[in-house]
């Protein structure tokens, strides 16, 4: 008998690893724009200030690290105004940390919503970058008024052409979270301890990043190690768009992109092989 018409879901046996349907991202945009909606509306809803917390946040965070680090401990800034040092790291610090754990949750905080309907389950950790990318264009305008304050007032800030860099850094910080949090989510379903130890391990590794520090100050017995960290290159070249004495590292930031290439690739298969079982953990 010939078949009618085409079949909306296809029910097999085996699921090749490979098997994704991204033309399903395209049918489900707007449940993906309710998402971000609901998750932008929820953080500042019942709030005094609102909104407002998107640039009141980091820039407090900035200011703190401005007087422990740069007042207190007079850690070197390499030439650069310790306000603007400090906020470029903690910029992109915040959006990779907020990315890795909205990823990382995204099986325990939305298991009411997986048992109830069926939507392909990526989406989730696909609006939750969304979601924190729309805020770090918020902060961006704030670091650019800043920069242009500087540049205004002489000091020691030039904007390069690599500031052009910005969009595919930003990618790349969102992929390389968004991958680690996809592996962690998946097996923390079964190994629950592992989420109290990436906690943990999130707070050192902002150390291992150069947030706080410029990568001048670190000794070259510890130099590869350092530059190996994936987030390095990319936080570097974000605060050279705003020096141009700060050097590029060409090699480590092309190994940082096949290991985030490699990290994201293995989350989001894993993710789509284990989405179903999962569901017997929780």
């Amino acid at each position: 008998m010939e078949e009618s018409g085409k079949w909306d879901w296809k029910i097999s046996p085996v699921q090749k690893w490979y098997d994704f349907n991204w033309q399903e991202f395209v049918r489900y945009r707007g449940l993906i724009r309710r998402f971000v909606k609901r998750d932008l509306l929820s953080n500042y809803h019942q709030t005094i200030m609102g909104s407002f917390w998107l640039v009141l946040q980091p820039l407090l965070t900035t200011l703190v690290f401005v007087l422990i680090f740069g007042n207190i401990m007079k850690i070197s800034t390499d030439g650069f105004p310790s306000l603007l040092f400090y906020l470029t790291g903690n910029i992109i610090w915040g959006f990779f940390s907020d990315c890795f754990n909205g990823s990382m949750y995204s099986f325990r905080h939305n298991l009411h919503i997986f048992k109830k309907i069926y939507f392909p389950r990526l989406i989730i950790p696909v609006s939750v970058v969304m979601t924190h990318a729309f805020r770090l264009l918020i902060q961006f305008v704030l670091l650019f008024a800043i920069s242009f304050y500087y540049l205004w007032t002489g000091d020691q800030v030039e904007l390069t052409w690599r500031i052009f860099l910005f969009p595919v850094l930003f990618l790349l910080t969102a992929c390389f979270a968004m991958g680690l949090g996809l592996l962690v989510s998946t097996f923390s379903v079964k190994y629950k301890d592992l989420e109290n130890f990436m906690q943990y391990f999130l707070r050192l590794y902002m150390f291992a990043t150069p947030i706080v520090y410029p990568s001048s100050i670190v000794s070259e017995k510890y130099k590869v190690l350092f530059w190996l960290n994936p987030l390095t290159p990319l936080v570097e070249t974000f605060k050279s768009g705003f020096s141009e004495q700060t050097e590029l590292n060409y090699p480590a930031l092309g190994i940082a992109v096949l290991v985030i290439a490699v990290i994201f690739t293995s989350g989001v298969v894993l993710f789509k092989k284990r989405e179903l079982k999962v569901m017997d953990y929780l």
